[in-house]
């Protein structure tokens, strides 16, 4: 504990820490990154951070594309683990900057949920709270050493304080370590306050001191026992200025929250007001809410903060799409379906299928090469982590399961040549089979056998040693067989995991990651055996020029493929021939918009993690042309008198 403190106070000598905090100089920090977070400025104060930033939302959407998006136990998983890595990279000045900076971060976690900023997500965020624990920490040190010199000075140990209204004793006694209690810092209004507070009490028990026989360590005990003591009344304080902190943080960070959900309510409402007493109009009433809703898809709707919207399209629409493309593929195989309503339907089926399966966009600037920021950051190390090192990474999954059936094989063909060839030999000797067995790599095999054991008479014993040893023989064949088909089938799946990473890699990253594979293998006797095969895994050739994303990886897509969607759901509901006119313009509008290029696409990485933008990237035409294609195919099936 004395050299902690010996270290702690050649730190601040050297580093002014100002206790207390300055909460007037916090909040405008905290507002200050707020304003420029609202403003978008990439280029100020917050550059860094818009960096680690990027890269946050480029990690999230490289492991989705090349393991998936699933998470797991094991592998930090909230945001709030990456915005704390962000903050560890960043440098600060002071307290006031550190914590104000944390808030920040907490308040941009909230912006990306969409709920509002609460005490518990601020406390509860590790860039948050380790702070303030290190920021007690350093009082607590900061605060001993200070007490304990003016606790020195007091009883006249040492020549200097930078409290001095106390009352001075004449101890006749010394210290071992007087450095311990020098405090060349200037006066703290936080500890003197403290001291003022209870300076009766102090003087009274730094009396009880003076008068006693301590001298050298015991002294120093004594006087670190009362500083000890005191330090409760400065931890109050201490708490109460971090309970305003909180409030700072609190008031000054408002979310505004997305109310457009509320929509979903009012709907209902006007269809149950329509239903009882205005039944007949209920299909037009759906047109206007289907309209007011391709409108918010279009230009309000935000899939990563409205996620309410998000969760009703994807949990209850796209299923009912779902069950509406199985009816039109079951149509397909009806008795009396004509020739052109099965092959429609056909088609409307792939077509649907094509829609989630194909991409709609072609992306280059979201390539790993254009993206030098990524390269050597701690999102990236980060990646390499997920995608090779943790117990759920696909290839840590297969590279487990081969050494585990290797590990076997091992065992039991171990098992076969040593112990039960040398039962083998052994029983051939008891039953003067054989007279001597010899075997080394030099001499090499000298067997010699007895006539008298292989003779006619013996046929019984000769033949039970040679059986009972065949079907050991062909019970590990089997066995090693069916163990070889698995080995060979995970290192199929190995070879595709490998190469869902190395597609979407660039040269410097395919190379780390196959030295880092390489690693793993070199480091296990078992998985030696399969270098020679994997090497071959690492071509450069699989990277891709070009990233394909998916009409739902996208903001712009999203709502495209909502709103053609609708329409189809729209058509298929209701007769009227002016609903079926105008959800058949909606799929075509839907269908021409997916031809349309925007002049950024946002791509979503996850779910209340950052987006990702691309810029120079193409339109799929293909994509348009299949909606087009199933539009045309549902309005001709319905105006040739059947129903799709």
């Amino acid at each position: 504990m004395k050299k902690l403190i010996v270290i702690l106070l050649l730190f601040t000598s050297l580093i002014s820490i100002g206790f207390s905090l300055d909460l007037d100089v916090l909040r405008n920090n905290y507002n200050s990154y707020i304003s420029e977070y609202k403003s978008g400025n990439e280029e100020g104060n917050l550059k860094d951070f818009y960096i680690q930033l990027e890269n946050l939302g480029i990690y999230k959407f490289y492991r989705n594309i090349m393991i998936g998006s699933a998470e797991y136990i094991d592998r930090p998983t909230n945001i709030q683990t990456y915005l704390s890595n962000i903050y560890n990279s960043m440098e600060f000045d002071n307290y006031e900057e550190k914590i104000a900076f944390a808030g920040f971060l907490a308040y941009v976690q909230s912006d990306f949920s969409g709920q509002r900023l609460s005490k518990e997500s601020v406390r509860s965020l590790p860039a948050y709270f380790t702070t303030i624990q290190d920021y007690r920490g350093e009082i607590q040190d900061e605060s001993l050493t200070y007490l304990g010199n003016v606790i020195a000075y007091s009883l006249g140990l040492v020549e200097s304080s930078p409290y001095k209204n106390i009352k001075k004793f004449d101890m006749k006694a010394s210290i071992d370590n007087y450095d311990l209690y020098t405090y060349s810092g200037e006066a703290q209004t936080l500890y003197d306050s403290m001291i003022e507070k209870n300076k009766i009490d102090l003087e009274s028990k730094i009396k009880d001191i003076s008068t006693s026989d301590l001298n050298g360590e015991e002294l120093e005990y004594a006087i670190d026992d009362l500083s000890y003591e005191f330090l409760q009344s400065l931890t109050e304080q201490v708490d109460d200025e971090l309970i305003e902190v909180i409030n700072i943080i609190m008031q000054d960070g408002k979310i505004s929250l997305n109310l457009y959900y509320l929509r979903f309510i009012v709907y209902v409402i006007i269809f149950i007001l329509f239903y009882f007493f205005y039944k007949k109009f209920i299909p037009y009433i759906s047109l206007i809410i289907f309209l007011s809703e391709s409108f918010y898809m279009l230009f309000i709707f935000d899939a990563l903060k409205d996620t309410i919207s998000s969760f009703i399209y994807g949990s209850y629409f796209i299923l009912f799409i779902g069950i509406f493309a199985i009816i039109t593929l079951l149509s397909v195989f009806k008795r009396r379906a004509n020739i052109f309503k099965r092959i429609s339907n056909s088609l409307i089926f792939i077509g649907l299928l094509l829609l989630i399966l194909i991409p709609s966009y072609y992306s280059e600037d979201l390539l790993m090469k254009n993206n030098v920021s990524f390269e050597n950051s701690e999102f990236q190390k980060q990646l390499m982590s997920d995608i090779l090192y943790y117990d759920h990474a696909p290839v840590m999954k297969s590279l487990d399961f081969i050494r585990s059936e290797l590990g076997q094989e091992y065992s039991e063909i171990n098992l076969i040549y040593k112990n039960e060839l040398n039962a083998m030999l052994k029983k051939g000797i008891d039953k003067n089979i054989y007279e001597y067995v010899y075997a080394d790599e030099i001499d090499g095999i000298d067997i010699k056998t007895l006539k008298e054991g292989l003779k006619f008479n013996n046929i019984e014993n000769y033949q039970e040693i040679a059986k009972e040893y065949s079907r050991v023989i062909e019970k590990a064949i089997k066995v090693s067989e069916l163990r070889s088909g698995r080995v060979n089938n995970e290192m199929k799946v190995l070879k595709d995991n490998i190469a869902d990473v190395i597609r979407y890699s660039d040269e410097d990253f395919m190379d780390y990651y196959e030295k880092e594979f390489f690693k793993i293998t070199s480091n296990n006797e078992l998985l030696q055996a399969i270098e020679k095969d994997t090497q071959e895994y690492f071509d450069e050739t699989l990277i891709r020029n070009k990233i394909p994303l998916k009409a739902y990886n996208t903001s712009w897509g999203t709502s495209i493929l909502i709103i053609f969607l609708l329409s189809i759901l729209i058509f298929i509901i209701f007769e009227q021939r002016i609903i079926k006119n105008i959800s058949s313009i909606m799929m075509i509008l839907a269908s021409i918009l997916s031809f349309i290029k925007p002049d950024t696409l946002e791509v979503i990485s996850q779910i209340k993690f950052p987006t990702v933008h691309t810029y120079d990237f193409s339109v799929n035409i293909f994509y348009g042309a299949i909606m087009l294609v199933i539009s045309l195919l549902i309005y001709f099936n319905q105006r040739g008198g059947s129903k799709v």
